[in-house]
């Protein structure tokens, strides 16, 4: 049997012979005797599968053109998608997705699909092998180590065909996690299974909804730990189960994949903007994410996003512009690159710290007193925003969104409307060329100066936020800090936080509530993350027109470019640099030109 086995293939033109064309005895001889190989037929119109990874080791050339398509095959793939449709997704030549793709089936990292009548053949047949067997007769099936080929033609989880909507261009939801979260999942002691699926996280770049079940339930099993020291890690497996059950609970039908950012930033822009638009038809960001480097934005790929949709958005820019837009904050600076200071402002130098943000998105703490040279080394990379802060854990507060209708004041609607008649929180030409003391920045401070007025505890402050903003559309939550006795907005995230888990718990139980994934809710979340852009890009651009009259420079190009690529090398990258030195005072924006801080 062999040697006729043999001589087929040699007969054969290009050396391939499908095997069940050949005896089994002489293909098991041969293939023990290592004379022959085998590969996965794979055809264009076929469709893979990726399971979790079991017993993957990590060995990442960086190099090979090989390794870096099979990472983008897997973090590109859906089990709805023919091979024809990934190659161009990818924008590669088919021969080479094909060669791939049978590449990734021999390894076992993917399996073919079958169909539904051949996966019902198939079972059908295996019945009467193991009958026939079990009888006496045949042969005993190959060993795991020798191949997995009677793996390679896989039934679609569940069985039965893959529903319309599933099938449905867009119908996916993407909930994007950081590489910290993918990290803090494999820990081996968070829960028995759970490390496989963090692995799959990891390589694959995602986790899809066809392994979500498997996923909640090795997840299930992680209860919080008495060490504090292991706390961050077990809060965001819990944190991460809550939200994938909440999110796929509020949009029954429609497939959720938990995929890490970094995988679809490695894509690049076009191939990104065009998976998104053929796999998902709604995006959710945890907040905040690690880094601005693996933040993917969302902008302008018709994708609803309740996340950062520009760069803008995480920049120092929107912080600015928050506190512009509600008339409070921390005292706050924002110091050009190459700025060199001698001392603290007096609004800053006497809060018990400050908080350094660089304009890549690194946030840092320093006590008051000795931040001066942190200051000035950031300054030599960057231009950086330094605030005024309270790192007591008692001086810091999270409060969640979408609120309650009875949180929603009908004094509130005069500070909405005073805010949006001011030309959106942040137009400073009516006020000058200086930018010191005129538009909304004053005006919308004016109208909102009870917002930390009276001792109003973080609800109240943020609920005056929010529906300033008008961000009951969408979902996240507002940071707070307490000085000297009150309490004001320090930032403002969209999406959902999963480093707490009361805080996940309450954003998903009001997703839940106000029904905000609904597809009837969709163009409401799109608003309300776009309203909340136009703001920062108004307000940045205005002052970035401000600098540039203040220079003599009279040229009518775009201060700011709002089309963001999905993929930019952080907030520098869509937002523009500051001109000038902008100082908030805790109730409005102005230059800062005071000489004698600098040296």
């Amino acid at each position: 049997a062999a040697r006729d086995a043999l001589v087929a293939l040699s007969a054969a033109r290009d050396g391939r012979v499908l095997a069940a064309a050949l005896p089994e005895e002489g293909v098991r001889e041969l293939y023990a005797s290592g004379l022959v190989r085998l590969e996965v037929a794979v055809e264009a119109s076929d469709k893979l599968a990726v399971p979790p990874l079991v017993g993957f080791v990590m060995n990442r050339v960086g190099n090979d053109w090989m390794e870096k398509l099979l990472y983008e095959l897997f973090v590109s793939n859906d089990e709805t998608a023919e091979v024809r449709q990934l190659a161009s997704l990818l924008d590669q030549p088919l021969d080479r997705v094909l060669m791939a793709a049978s590449l990734a089936c021999r390894l076992g990292f993917a399996k073919k699909k079958a169909p539904p009548e051949a996966a019902a053949a198939a079972g059908q047949a295996e019945a009467g092998g193991a009958q026939a067997r079990a009888a006496g007769g045949g042969l005993p099936p190959l060993s795991a180590s020798a191949t997995s080929a009677p793996e390679f033609m896989a039934a679609p989880e569940g069985g039965g065909e893959v529903s319309p909507r599933d099938a449905s261009s867009g119908a996916r939801i993407a909930l994007l996690v950081d590489s910290k979260l993918a990290a803090s999942l494999m820990m081996s002691n968070l829960a028995a299974g759970l490390k496989q699926h963090a692995v799959t996280l990891y390589e694959v770049g995602k986790i899809p909804a066809e392994s979500l079940d498997a996923f909640l339930e090795a997840a299930a099993e992680v209860e919080r730990p008495h060490e504090l020291e292991l706390l961050e890690y077990f809060d965001h497996a819990i944190s991460l189960r809550i939200a994938a059950a909440s999110l796929r609970a509020a949009c029954p039908g429609r497939p959720l994949d938990i995929v890490r950012t970094e995988s679809l930033r490695e894509l690049g822009s076009s191939k990104l903007a065009r998976l998104l638009g053929r796999s998902y038809g709604l995006a959710v960001s945890m907040a905040p994410l690690l880094s601005h480097s693996e933040t993917v934005f969302t902008r302008g790929t018709g994708v609803p996003h309740a996340g950062p949709l520009a760069p803008a958005m995480v920049s120092p820019w929107a912080r600015l512009a928050l506190y512009a837009a509600v008339g409070a904050g921390p005292p706050s600076v924002l110091l050009r690159r190459g700025t060199r200071l001698r001392s603290l402002p007096a609004p800053l130098a006497s809060a018990p710290s400050v908080l350094l943000t660089s304009w890549s998105g690194e946030t840092s703490s320093a006590k008051a007193g000795g931040a001066l040279v942190a200051i000035n080394e950031l300054l030599l990379l960057s231009p950086v925003l330094v605030q005024a802060y309270d790192a007591a854990p008692s001086r810091a507060a999270q409060v969640s969104f979408p609120l309650r209708a009875a949180d929603l004041h009908p004094d509130l609607l005069s500070l909405e409307v005073a805010a949006n008649g001011a030309g959106g929180g942040g137009s400073a030409e009516a006020g000058g060329g200086d930018g010191s003391g005129g538009g909304a920045g004053a005006g919308s401070g004016d109208a909102s100066g009870g917002v930390a007025a009276g001792g109003a505890g973080a609800e109240a402050v943020a609920a005056r936020v929010v529906q300033c903003l008008r961000l009951q559309g969408t979902f996240g939550f507002v940071q707070l800090v307490r000085l000297s006795g009150e309490w004001v907005p320090l930032d403002l995230h969209l999406g959902l936080p999963l480093f707490d888990v009361a805080l996940c718990e309450e954003v998903c139980s009001s997703i839940q509530r106000d029904g905000l994934l609904r597809e009837a809710a969709a163009p409401a979340l799109a608003a309300a993350a776009e309203g909340w852009l136009g703001r920062v890009i108004d307000f940045a651009g205005a002052h970035s027109r401000v600098a540039d009259r203040a220079a003599g420079r009279n040229d009518t190009r775009p201060a700011f470019c709002p089309a963001a690529s999905a993929v930019d090398d952080g907030a520098a990258a869509g937002a523009p640099l500051p001109l000038v030195d902008l100082i908030f005072d805790g109730a409005s924006i102005g230059r800062f030109d005071e000489a004698e801080h600098r040296c």
